[in-house]
């Protein structure tokens, strides 16, 4: 990877990180994370086209969030450890899968694609969970300690960076800017992961897009139209869900 590619796809993950930091809430910041912008510059730098290797990518960046998120609100251990933990099992299990025959893309794509169209499906129908917290005080926005954040962030993001030669297609769905996301969520890591899983089903359409036309216009053109139906259905589903009947005990049948 040339130094520029390199320095580039850091400042894309430092600005990822720091702007989904911004948001305000666990929706907002799933729906900020979906965009492949980090995704592209790695797409960029591995210089190939998908593999089945990107499509359990994302099965497993999935499961990076949802192993935080499990790690520290149900077994309540301390997150950082638990993200480290993660990291490295994304990466045992990537050399595993890499270690194994390349499986065809197109059958690939269509289980993956089936099984997390049911999963998203589920998450619609259940709900999102939440976990209750005690609402915090607001902090003044403050544009020294902001830019000192962005610049630490970039540091990490270029360490990250330099892994891509060695996990191979699964490098281009490794959470560089993930790790950091976590690192920065305060709560509510369930409800993002799941809100994430049903926003990934467009990064599906992405990587198919940009397999049969080679191209990251078409690759983003089928994304974002994906993502705005992943949003609108969360959105239809949380309205029907408030407006379903409850019983007398206060719970929805």
């Amino acid at each position: 990877m040339t130094w520029p590619l390199a320095v580039g796809t850091a400042c894309a993950i430092a600005l990822t990180v720091w702007v989904i930091g911004l948001l305000p809430s666990a929706r907002v910041k799933a729906f900020a994370y979906s965009f492949p912008i980090p995704i592209t510059m790695a797409t960029l730098a591995a210089q190939s086209p998908p593999t089945s290797d990107q499509v359990f990518g994302v099965a497993l960046l999935v499961s990076f969030f949802f192993a935080v998120a499990f790690g520290t609100e149900r077994l309540r251990l301390r997150l950082r450890p638990t993200v480290v933990a993660a990291t490295v099992l994304y990466a045992l299990v990537a050399a595993a899968l890499r270690a194994l025959p390349e499986a065809p893309f197109a059958p690939s794509l269509a289980a993956v694609t089936s099984l997390w169209l049911a999963l998203a499906w589920w998450v619609l129908a259940r709900g999102h969970t939440r976990t209750p917290r005690q609402p915090a005080d607001p902090t003044p926005f403050r544009l020294g300690p902001q830019i000192a954040r962005l610049a630490a962030v970039g540091a990490v993001a270029c360490t990250f960076v330099f892994s891509i030669p060695l996990l191979g297609g699964f490098a281009v769905t490794f959470p560089y800017s993930g790790v950091l996301v976590a690192w920065e969520l305060k709560a509510d890591r369930f409800e993002f992961a799941q809100r994430f899983l049903v926003n990934s089903v467009a990064l599906l359409a992405f990587f198919a897009a940009l397999r049969y036309s080679g191209s990251l216009v078409a690759a983003w053109a089928a994304f974002l139209p994906a993502s705005l139906l992943a949003g609108g259905a969360q959105a239809v589903a949380a309205r029907r869900r408030a407006n379903r009947p409850t019983t007398p005990g206060g719970q929805q049948p």
